[in-house]
Formats: structure tokens, C-alpha cells, sequence
């Protein structure tokens, strides 16, 4: 870089610091003496703030998208309903590694098969004859179980119930993928996992 413009910004004052600034900032640089103490405190800070959802709340949400919500392939292949922190309310995320949700799925109705970089744990909250099929492996889901679906498999989420909805609570590293530019996900389409 010997005799660059850059080499040639000689800091001696508040001024020459404005030009040699200017000069990084061309070149999508930035020195770090931009960065002021406050900015890097040594308390860590968060927008998170604490929050209750009420079951009530949830559940009343979870029936009012029962019917209005369909579930197919290519548009909304899922009926699920996020718990948005208020301090993330522009990024509808629940806290700033963790997005958590609940999902209805109707008696006889299968979510889509799809999968994501996003690994994903599920709780069953109410159902029989429900049913994950992850890769292929058919887990029976009754209220009380935990699923654990590995990221980037395939899977799809159904309900072979004749009368009972299931319910799923589910919790996704989603913000954590997406921060670091990893969140993916793939739609199978119409087809089904086989058994």
C-alpha cells in the first residue's frame, strides 16, 4: 500500500481521524476507536423482557386458527402459533435464541413433510393418534411425550385420530441459525414420508 491515500492519512488531529474514517469506510472498513466504551458494556443487555402467556390466551388462539387456517402444502403447511416476547415484537421471537409455539393439528390432517436446519423439540400436550414421522420412523404421540426432531431431517406431523385434536408445544434454535445466516428449510411438497 506504499504511497495509497491511506498510507498518507497521518492522524494528528480530530480532523485527520474524520478523513482516515472515511478512507475505511470506502473500503467497508471501520476502526474499532469508533466504538465507544458505552457500546461495549460489561453487563450484558437484552430487549427480552419478562412475560406471562396465559394457557387461556394460547388455547383460545390455537381454536380460533383451527378454523380459519388450512393446512396444505406450499402455502401454510403449519398451524402454529408462536409466543412473540413484547421486547421482540419486531422480530416476533420469543426470546433471542429460542422461538417456542404451539401447533393444532386437527383430526385426520397431516402437516406436510418438510425439513429444516433448525433442530426442534416437541412437547405433546393433548392428543391420541397423533403421530411424528421422522426419516421414516412413525412416533406415536400421546400428551406427555417429548420428540425430538434432529435438524435437516424430514418429517411430517399427523393426526389419525378420528375425534382429538393434537397439540404441540414446540422449541426451535430458529434466531440462532438465522444470526449466524443458517436458517434453511425445504418443502417435500405433497408426497408423504414412507412408513
Amino acid at each position: 500500500m506504499e504511497g495509497s491515500a491511506m498510507q498518507e492519512a497521518k492522524v494528528k488531529s480530530p480532523e485527520d481521524r474524520k478523513v482516515l474514517d472515511r478512507l475505511l469506510e470506502e473500503r467497508w472498513l471501520s476502526g474499532l476507536w469508533n466504538v465507544q466504551a458505552e457500546e461495549r458494556p460489561l453487563d450484558p443487555k437484552t430487549t427480552v423482557k419478562p412475560h406471562i402467556w396465559k394457557w387461556k390466551d394460547v388455547y383460545d388462539g390455537l381454536l380460533l386458527a383451527r378454523e380459519a387456517i388450512g393446512i396444505k402444502s406450499g402455502t401454510v403447511e403449519r398451524r402454529n402459533i408462536r409466543l412473540v416476547n413484547p421486547g421482540l415484537q419486531d422480530r416476533k421471537l420469543t426470546t433471542h435464541t429460542m422461538l417456542f409455539g404451539f401447533q393444532l393439528i386437527q383430526p385426520g390432517e397431516v402437516a406436510p413433510a418438510h425439513r429444516h436446519t433448525m433442530t426442534a423439540i416437541r412437547f405433546v400436550l393433548k392428543g391420541k393418534g397423533a403421530y411424528t414421522n421422522v426419516e421414516g420412523k412413525k412416533m406415536i404421540m400421546e400428551a406427555g411425550d417429548l420428540i425430538l426432531t434432529p435438524q435437516w431431517t424430514w418429517h411430517e406431523h399427523a393426526n389419525g385420530s378420528a375425534k382429538d385434536e393434537a397439540i404441540l408445544f414446540s422449541m426451535h434454535d430458529t434466531p440462532v441459525l438465522q444470526a449466524f445466516g443458517l436458517y434453511r428449510e425445504e418443502g417435500q411438497g405433497d408426497s408423504h414420508i414412507g412408513l
